[in-house]
């Protein structure tokens, strides 16, 4: 009662700490989980949490609030105003986040249209972004670059205004060029830029002039291809289109002249200077367009592509007539005629087969037009075509030498779809000669497999070997390997046969079905299936007469197997029929007495009857000394007739007052039957009411050590010379040198003390008569003796107490001051921080603590645990010397030894 009080005010000086998640742990203590008050704090907790998830979800914290509305329903799965707070974060983080994105869109919109000088464009998507994205940093400085940007656009204007003042048309062209870039909506906003441009224009078509003046036309139009690249709305200028046109008529003039002359080179070296950018101008797409022709045609000429070539020698005869342009354009007219007759002959006589006089002709050809482009490609192909045709002959003679005729037949047809010839009439005759060989063969290996000869295995295996001969010449034949395989499987079951019938005549061999039914599946993929009949019909009547042999034996196991290998048989042989019947017959009527016995010598067993048991499992093995019922019947009897001698001495142990040798005994010893259980059990609880664990036991845990458990409140310590202590010390203290006592305080609750009584007691160096121990003391009783005292665990009030110097107490260092009747002296068994044993591999806490009525008891939260064998789960009490498995431990306890 008095610890429930502490727990519950701990709990609500938590909530008045606004520390609700330390509230709800305590709350959970199975001390206090289900009183009333615990759940009107728990409740209260769970409000103060729900008003912190709107705090959170006010200032922004979605993270922290889902938390919050978490851990709500983890206590109140069913809370709904939690599930709507959950929902409610949800959407508005939602929302948030969609803003946040729509935002930041808007600021790579309005970066994209500043970095192309649109800033009118960047700003309106700036001011949309800042309505996204308050206070944002990032917008701010766009908005700072952006009017800086204006700002300089502003000032290389009033640059180029001031150098058109000064006659400066360059210097305005460029401060001009560099404003745009700044800001391409200058001539909008400020009506004085309108100037510059026309003021530009004006200057480069005047210098332009000059160019043509001193007569370089070609210099004019480079000038006005750099000038437009910077400025591309100066070609809208008349005066500029006015000069340009002047120079193309004048470069056009000139290359009239050269081509006249037929000085094709010169007129090209003259159009070579042409800017192909300005094709786009009207007024200079001709001279353009010429200077591309003319190219494109001299270069096609030199490559010796006519054809292409009087293409463009024709177009070029578009933009300027004369006489030597028209007589080019005939000369690669009739050479692209000529050129292509002679590829049509060319390809004639390949198509025929005639490779040499293809080669013959499209040579004389490429004498006369070395370049000939048709003619060389096609020359190519042809020597490609050859040598494919070579390689081709080469992988079919090797298809041959490998024995894969019909890969070799289908190849050589592909050839003479291309024109044959002497190789390949050669290898049709050398593919027709190997395949005779081969179809003789087989028709002998055919004839063979009628007559006497092949009823062997060494006739099948002779004529296996053939096939292997015929094999080397024809690798890919369809028949061989199947006709091959027939006569392999058959010889396999005429080895199988001599095995099975060897085997018969001394035991019946354990795996009889499974060769029977291989020998059945062979015969069903044979070429003829009767011809392992005769042999399979002698295994029949072999397997018979062992399955009467096993009977006689009282081996009914073995005669069963040879029931279900006639079975097999049966199926395809009506002979065997009868046999099968007749041995399941006598093999049921056997069966059936051999089940009877069993019966009687189980119902003897369990009426503990081991002489009659002992007399019907006679009988049985009479009947079917293989079967493992009856074998495990035999060990039943045995092993029950082994406990009974076992149970006599360990009662005799017992009645001679020897109860460690009987605990031991009787801890090894296990039974399945439940009368022997119960007469197990039985013994344990004599034991244990000679052995008690009242005042307290050993505790032995697998991988965790052994502990001494004292369930006094009052535990002496002395030495073990004297006898008289409850903690004896093989040390130089006296015979009642201290005692540890537990006692119950108002204002402190449940404490221990050390008392000294006849020796010297001291605590944390200082000599104390009466000390409350606390978690950590360490208690000296003398220069070489000590013992540490701890409370491992805020979930029980058992302590522990470790003997140090060397010494032990009842052979272990360790001892645990029990808390006895209650749960809240729980001994916890794990691999938590806080427990009292510690074990590394256990899977799950176990508790051990004392009822009311005072016995010890074991409690788990798991599954599948077992105590001497037998499985329970939950809470269950133990008996001394009673093994416990669960949760991964395995632990005893047993009375404390006599000292």
């Amino acid at each position: 009662m008095f610890d429930r009080f502490v727990r519950l005010s701990q709990a609500r000086a938590a909530l008045d700490g606004d520390r609700p998640e330390s509230a709800l742990r305590m709350l959970s203590d199975p001390l206090v989980a289900d009183s009333r008050r615990a759940a009107e704090l728990r409740s209260r907790a769970l409000g103060v949490l729900l008003a912190r998830c709107q705090r959170r979800r006010e200032r922004g914290d979605w993270a922290g609030a889902e938390a919050d509305c978490e851990l709500v329903l983890t206590w109140d799965p069913n809370c709904a105003e939690a599930r709507t707070a959950k929902q409610g974060v949800a959407t508005a983080r939602a929302a948030v986040a969609q803003q946040t994105d729509a935002g930041l869109a808007e600021l790579a919109r309005a970066r994209l249209a500043m970095d192309a000088g649109q800033l009118s464009e960047g700003e309106f998507a700036l001011k949309s972004a800042a309505g996204f994205l308050a206070e944002r940093a990032d917008v701010a400085v766009a908005l700072r670059l952006l009017a800086a940007r204006r700002e300089a656009g502003a000032r290389l204007c009033a640059q180029a205004r001031q150098a058109l003042v000064s006659g400066d048309w360059s210097a305005a062209r460029s401060a001009w060029h560099q404003a745009v870039l700044q800001d391409a909506g200058l001539a909008t906003l400020d009506p004085l830029a309108g100037d510059v441009p026309s003021a530009v224009a004006e200057g480069v078509a005047r210098a332009m002039r000059e160019d043509v003046a001193r007569g370089s036309p070609l210099a004019a139009l480079s000038r006005l291809a750099r000038e437009r690249a910077l400025s591309p709305a100066i070609i809208e200028a008349a005066s500029v289109r006015t000069v340009a046109s002047s120079a193309a008529g004048e470069l056009r003039s000139r290359t009239q002249a050269y081509v006249d002359r037929a000085e094709l080179a010169e007129a090209l070296e003259l159009l070579s200077g042409v800017d192909p950018r300005l094709a786009d101008v009207p007024v200079l797409t001709p001279i353009v367009q010429l200077a591309g022709s003319l190219r494109d045609a001299v270069a096609l000429r030199e490559a010796g592509d006519f054809a292409a070539a009087k293409v463009a020698f024709e177009a070029a005869m578009g933009s300027i007539e004369s006489a030597s342009l028209r007589r080019e354009c005939d000369a690669v007219t009739l050479a692209a005629r000529e050129i292509a007759a002679i590829t049509e002959r060319a390809k004639s006589l390949y198509a025929a087969g005639r490779l040499s006089a293809a080669r013959e002709i499209l040579d004389s050809g490429l004498s006369r037009w070395p370049l000939a482009k048709t003619l060389r490609e096609f020359r190519r192909a042809i020597e490609d075509g050859a040598n494919e045709r070579e390689r081709s002959l080469a992988e079919i003679r090797q298809f041959v030498r490998q024995g894969a005729l019909n890969t070799a037949q289908a190849r050589i047809m592909g050839l003479e779809a291309v024109g044959g010839g002497d190789a390949v009439a050669g290898l049709h005759q050398e593919i027709d000669a190997k395949r005779t060989i081969v179809e003789s063969g087989l028709d002998l290996v055919r004839r063979a497999l009628h007559g006497r000869v092949s009823a062997s295995a060494e006739g099948l295996g002779q004529c296996i070997a053939r096939l292997d001969d015929l094999l080397g010449v024809q690798t890919d034949h369809e028949e061989i390997p199947r006709l091959r395989a027939c006569l392999v499987a058959e010889r396999g079951a005429l080895d199988r046969i001599t095995s099975i019938t060897a085997s018969l005549q001394v035991v019946t061999p354990r795996n009889l079905p499974a060769d029977v039914a291989t020998l059945v599946e062979i015969r069903s993929n044979l070429i003829a299936a009767d011809r392992l009949d005769a042999r399979l019909l002698e295994v029949a009547d072999l397997t018979l007469r062992a399955g009467l042999r096993d009977i006689a034996q009282a081996r009914l196991q073995a005669a069963l197997l040879c029931v279900d290998a006639l079975q097999h048989l049966a199926d395809v042989l009506p002979g065997a029929i009868d046999g099968v019947e007749s041995l399941r017959e006598k093999t049921a009527a056997a069966s059936e007495a051999a089940r009877v016995a069993t019966e009687r010598c189980q119902s003897a067993l369990r009426a503990h009857d081991l002489d009659a048991a002992e007399a019907a499992m006679d009988e049985a093995l009479g009947l079917a000394v293989d079967s493992p019922e009856v074998e495990a019947l035999r060990a039943a009897v045995e092993s029950a007739r082994a406990r009974v001698r076992a149970m006599s001495e360990i009662e005799a142990l017992a009645r001679d007052g020897d109860h460690g040798r009987a605990q031991q005994r009787l801890a090894s010893l296990r039974s399945a039957h439940v009368g022997m259980r119960t007469k197990i059990f039985d013994l344990k609880q004599t034991l244990a009411r000679a052995q008690g664990l009242d005042g307290g036991f050993i505790l032995r845990v697998d991988e965790g050590g052994e502990y001494v458990v004292f369930r006094r409140d009052v535990v002496s310590v002395g030495n073990l010379r004297d006898g008289r202590a409850d903690m004896p010390v093989l040390a130089a203290i006296a015979s009642q040198h201290a005692r540890f006592q537990r006692r119950m305080s108002f204002h402190g609750g449940m404490e221990d003390r050390v008392l000294a009584e006849r020796g010297e007691v001291g605590v944390g160096g200082r000599t104390v008569k009466e000390h409350r121990l606390r978690d950590g003391d360490h208690v000296q009783l003398s220069p070489q003796l000590a013992m540490s005292y701890r409370v491992p665990s805020s979930r029980s009030l058992s302590a522990s107490l470790r003997v140090l110097g060397g010494f032990h107490v009842h052979g272990t260092d360790r001892v645990i001051l029990m808390k006895d009747r209650g749960r809240d002296g729980r001994i916890l068994i794990g691999n938590t921080r806080d427990a009292h044993v510690s074990v590394a591999t256990a899977e799950h806490e176990v508790e051990l603590f004392t009822s009311n009525d005072g016995r010890v008891r074991v409690r788990w939260d798991g599954e599948g645990g077992t105590m001497d064998g037998k499985p329970f789960s939950g809470e269950h009490p133990v008996a001394p010397g009673a093994l416990v498995a669960c949760g991964g431990l395995r632990f005893v306890l047993l009375p404390l030894p006599a000292v």
